[in-house]
């Protein structure tokens, strides 16, 4: 096996042929894309030490079927499970506090999980596109659900709530993104029938995510309230754009361009708060958006 190792950090795992992988006792880190696209690799054993996922650590590792995370961990970064497709299992480690965007998008096989009590956020699309998952119990401990961290979880049947608060209202539908199928699974109405009259009403961080749910998803939707969130993203359009940056919610901007919200006239203004927030690779999403491509400015 060749494991390229420096000071602690596993840097690259070189396939040799092998389905199994056992990384040795002192690594601390497990590097940014260290066992991308090790298609071959069914199982990985992780030792004890160790404590540090680096971004895209197992980015596509299409045959990796079931994996531990030792005690230490407190988090799953960015992208860092993305297109494990034949991921079935992973035992989350107590220590565990947070799971990045997209740490799991993708991951079809994924079925039950258990979140650890120590847990406190879940982000954004953290668990979008597990189309296996049925079952999900979200711990007390957790604070925050970023938007759309199970969108498309078909089959999510058993989703419950050690704790109630305002974090989750108004933000649920935008958090289960596939609500109408979620919805009717579970035995409710697609939609409760005071959700579009209480737009108004929700805390301002959460609107642009109902907007934007109810607009890609109109089950039962009025012509009135259809002109209410249209008109909410094209007169909010900076709010609205902050929202998603903040979150890092590429569909959001997409959607707003598609609508036609993000203008010449906003677009360069829009490009600077990226900026400001670090958004780079949104920020050229805005930039070059293929169906709305800014004209030739200087964009220093």
């Amino acid at each position: 096996m060749a494991f390229h190792i420096e000071n602690g950090v596993l840097q690259r795992y070189e396939p040799d042929g092998s389905p199994t992988v056992t990384v040795p006792e002192g690594v601390h880190t497990i590097g940014e894309k260290a066992f991308c696209s090790c298609k071959q690799v069914f199982r990985i054993t992780l030792p004890h030490s160790v404590r540090v996922l680096g971004d895209w650590a197992f980015l596509a590792c299409s045959g990796l079927s079931q994996l531990t995370l030792p005690d230490g961990i407190e988090v799953i970064p960015t992208r860092c499970f993305l297109g494990c497709t034949s991921l079935q299992r992973v035992e989350l480690p107590s220590s565990l506090q947070r799971i990045g965007s997209l740490a799991f998008q993708g991951c079809r096989q994924l079925r039950g999980l258990v979140l650890p009590p120590a847990l406190r956020q879940i982000a954004g699309e953290a668990f979008a596109g597990c189309t296996s998952l049925h079952s999900v119990t979200v711990p007390e401990s957790v604070e925050k659900v970023g938007a759309f961290a199970f969108m498309g979880c078909y089959n999510l049947h058993t989703l419950s709530f050690a704790r109630t608060g305002t974090v989750f209202a108004y933000y649920d539908y935008g958090t289960f993104g596939a609500y109408p199928d979620f919805l009717k699974k579970a035995g409710a109405s697609p939609l409760p029938l005071s959700y579009d009259r209480d737009f108004s009403r929700a805390a301002p961080r959460y609107r642009p995510y109902m907007a934007l749910i109810r607009l890609q998803h109109p089950v039962a939707l009025q012509p009135e309230h259809r002109e209410q969130y249209s008109r909410y993203l094209m007169e909010h359009t900076e709010e609205a754009a902050r929202v998603f940056l903040e979150d890092e919610q590429a569909d959001g901007l997409r959607f707003l361009m598609k609508l036609g919200a993000v203008t010449e006239e906003n677009r360069f203004s829009l490009c600077q708060m990226a900026a400001e927030l670090n958004k780079t690779s949104l920020q050229l999403l805005l930039m070059n958006g293929k169906k709305h491509r800014p004209p030739a400015l200087s964009w220093n």
